[in-house]
């Protein structure tokens, strides 16, 4: 018998654990070890190759400017040839590589790219060949296409005269010197490209784990901009933690602010937009992915801060932040479905705490009709959060915290732009709060929040917010001397 049964790959090992538990064995097991090993990391590609020493079986990368048209030989096999410090490299992109080879045939020359690879032997005809695992492409020619001159009276193609001699409209006879000059678009875009699963060695990192990437405990990361040295995910639940603090705030300020709640949202992404857009630009990140669900989420977050600080103007600052947090519940039950996330422990915990609070706390907040909206326009909130939150996991997968945010506050700003002329004639006096809803509890709070998102789990995140609902209701009780009571400081 063969002394392995079976190997898993994954990214942790408590996912490792989980999947394997999940498996229906009919042979008995004597053992089994989780072991850290360097496949799926692109470990193979990390050197920087030098062209004019180019090693059999050498591996890593070279970035260089495609100088020739890719040729296709039989077999749909391409082979180019690319030039970095005047010295060339031919490389290879092969038929099975599938999706690889066909970004390959459509460069041209003059497109500015990264290629990873291997070094092969030499041969009679090509000599060293770099045999391509992966594309990147930095920069794209832009294509030229040079055509007659438009009649501007017709608006019709004149006919060139002959050579060296000026182009002539047939119909009106107008005469032009000057060539039209169209960029041509390109089938393929800047962006990195790997091939199908099935042609990956298995030291090529996955698509989906870029930017995504685990580190060791003691690796410097994030924090190395603030001369902190911490890992990742511990600056990820930092990042978090003073959001919620942040976000703390909300209760006190939408009361402080004497507008219709749809105004209050509207000028908050509206002031918050140019910061996050002046880095958006900055960051040159291209839309060109999963854009249906970004432009879900944004829709979402617009309509769930309208509920919450609806919520906030018709009921107490601890019924609104407590229903908002209904999200978590949501988010705990739905990531491992939706994310493929395993279910913490302490989430199912903070799971049952969380349920028994809110009922606890709806039982006591029942009353007049204009605490059962605010109730009502709670809960909603919550469950619009809790979609922004997933869909905001699953988006950074292809976008960078900055652009997510970026995105959320524009498509804000547009839908709930007829709100901005509602009530100006209150916007002087209120100016001063709404700065700094804007730029402090959106911009700040938002980026890190979301930033934070990207490097904890949904479930350690949505636990971790339950700072916001605490730091509110002290807050409340501090500013405004909203005392809560009976069973909703039990339940809270």
């Amino acid at each position: 018998k063969d002394p392995i049964l079976f190997a898993l790959r994954g990214d942790s090992p408590r996912h490792l654990y989980k999947a394997m538990s999940e498996l229906k064995l009919y042979e008995d097991v004597e053992r089994f070890v989780i072991f850290r090993s360097n496949q799926g990391t692109n470990e193979h590609l990390k050197n920087i190759l030098d062209p004019s020493n180019l090693k059999t079986y050498d591996s890593g990368y070279v970035i260089g400017e495609v100088i020739m048209k890719p040729i296709v030989i039989r077999g749909g096999h391409v082979f180019m040839k690319l030039q970095n410090q005047k010295e060339e490299v031919n490389c290879a992109v092969y038929a099975p590589t599938i999706t690889l080879k066909k970004i390959a045939r459509n460069l041209e020359k003059g497109d500015i790219i990264e290629v990873g690879g291997g070094i092969s032997k030499k041969s009679k005809e090509h000599g060293r060949i770099l045999n391509v695992e992966y594309i990147k492409i930095i920069k794209l020619w832009k294509k030229i296409i040079r055509k007659n001159p438009l009649c501007k009276k017709c608006n019709k193609s004149m006919k060139s005269k002959g050579r060296n001699n000026a182009y002539k409209c047939i119909k009106c006879g107008s005469e032009s010197n000057i060539i039209r000059k169209i960029i041509k678009d390109r089938d393929i875009q800047n962006g990195l490209y790997l091939p199908v699963p099935s042609a990956q060695r298995h030291l090529i990192k996955p698509i989906e784990r870029h930017r995504n990437e685990k580190h060791k405990d003691n690796t410097k990361l994030r924090g190395n901009r603030f001369g902190i040295n911490i890992d990742a995910k511990t600056f990820g639940i930092i990042e978090i933690i003073i959001a919620t603090l942040i976000w703390g705030s909300l209760g006190v300020m939408i009361r402080n602010i004497d507008m219709d709640p749809f105004s209050i949202v509207a000028y908050r992404s509206l002031i918050a937009l140019p910061v996050m857009m002046l880095l958006f630009v900055k960051n040159r990140e291209r839309l060109n992915k999963n854009y249906k669900l970004l432009i879900l989420s944004s829709i979402a977050i617009a309509m769930a801060w309208s509920a919450h600080f609806f919520a906030f103007k018709l009921t107490t600052i601890a019924n609104t932040v407590e229903l908002l947090y209904t999200a978590p519940i949501y988010v705990a039950i739905l990531s491992p479905l939706l994310l493929k996330e395993v279910r913490e422990k302490i989430t199912n915990i903070c799971l049952i705490l969380s349920i028994t609070g809110m009922f606890l706390m709806y039982n006591q907040g029942l009353g007049d009709e204009l605490n059962d909206r605010g109730l009502m326009l709670g809960a909603i909130s919550g469950i619009l959060f809790a979609f922004v939150i997933i869909s905001t996991k699953k988006l950074s997968k292809d976008y960078s915290s900055i652009t997510i945010v970026t995105m959320q506050l524009f498509f804000s700003v547009i839908i709930l732009s007829p709100a901005l002329f509602v009530e100006q004639q209150e916007l002087i006096s209120n100016l001063p709060l709404l700065l700094v809803l804007g730029l402090v509890h959106t911009a700040v709070a938002e980026f890190l929040y979301i930033d934070g998102l990207i490097r904890v789990s949904t479930q350690r995140a949505s636990t971790i917010s339950y700072i916001e609902p605490a730091s509110a209701i002290i807050y409340a009780i501090i500013l405004l001397n909203e005392v809560p009571k009976g069973f909703e400081v039990v339940g809270i």
